[in-house]
């Protein structure tokens, strides 16, 4: 079926959206469009769909500078408002053959003008990147942390680091991306180079499992990189697997409240 219709697939890593980026974009801009137009309760988001994705499909994009439905059908669409202020007629498309030989004429000049003002765009795309960006080498056996936005249930993102290890690289799967074990675990990764950045804590012991900490320490490295403070399992009760019990993710304690006067503070003069 992929070859059928022309589809190369990839793979991408996890919590890397450059790996996808016409996808993920797309998906940016359709949630920023639903935020100005979805009720309170967001509930009847999936109602504003059709005429959001009309409105994106007709507007002239910056990096082809056509709309995707020009593109797609060699031709602008036709709107409501063309109903309403009945513009010229157009010229009957003539027979099936001409009409063929036009639209292959058509979509052929769109497709060099696409390409060539896609190229420019993915040139400054680049350059602007690349201003933020730094490169470091990595070598097989070197600790490094890991980017992880995901949180634990019942935790704060605010309040949680983003990076966890140390890790291990494994091997290198190809120039972006590298094959990662976190020290003193079994499991492998494989992760974009651009969600690592190097470890520099304490050295590790032989097998790299306990950590040459000071006894003034009062998180191991791990729990310094990830934001996540290791509790013992007898001050802890479980309820499931990934959810702290309420002892524990119940946070401040609860305020006292009075009742008002009114209620039972009777006063006699």
């Amino acid at each position: 079926m992929c070859n059928i219709l022309g589809i190369n697939r990839t793979r991408t890593t996890a919590y890397h959206p450059q790996g996808n980026g016409q996808v993920e974009r797309f998906n940016r801009t359709l949630k920023t469009m639903l935020s100005k137009v979805v009720a309170e309760n967001q509930a009847d988001w999936d109602t504003h769909l059709p005429i959001l994705l009309m409105a994106y499909r007709t507007a002239i994009h910056e990096s082809t500078g056509f709309t995707p439905f020009h593109v797609l059908f060699g031709r602008s669409p036709k709107l409501p408002v063309d109903t309403i202020l009945q513009g010229p007629a157009e010229d009957e498309p003539g027979s099936y053959p001409h009409y063929i030989t036009n639209l292959k004429k058509v979509l052929h000049h769109t497709f060099r003008q696409v390409r060539e003002s896609s190229t420019q765009a993915h040139v400054k795309q680049k350059m602007q990147y690349d201003k933020k960006t730094h490169d470091f080498h990595l070598r097989i056996g070197e600790l490094v942390y890991l980017h992880t936005p995901a949180v634990k249930q019942g935790l704060s993102r605010k309040l949680c680091s983003p990076w966890t290890g140390p890790y291990t690289i494994v091997d290198r799967i190809s120039r972006y991306n590298v094959r990662i074990q976190l020290v003193g675990g079994r499991k492998n990764l494989v992760v974009h180079i651009n969600r690592l950045k190097p470890y520099k804590g304490v050295p590790y012991e032989a097998e790299g499992v306990q950590s040459q900490s000071t006894p003034t320490d009062t998180m191991t490295v791990t729990e310094k990189t990830s934001g996540y403070v290791s509790l013992d399992e007898e001050d802890v009760e479980v309820e499931d697997e990934g959810t702290i019990g309420t002892s524990v993710a119940q946070g401040r304690p609860q305020r006292r409240r009075n009742l008002p006067d009114r209620y039972g503070m009777y006063v006699t003069h």
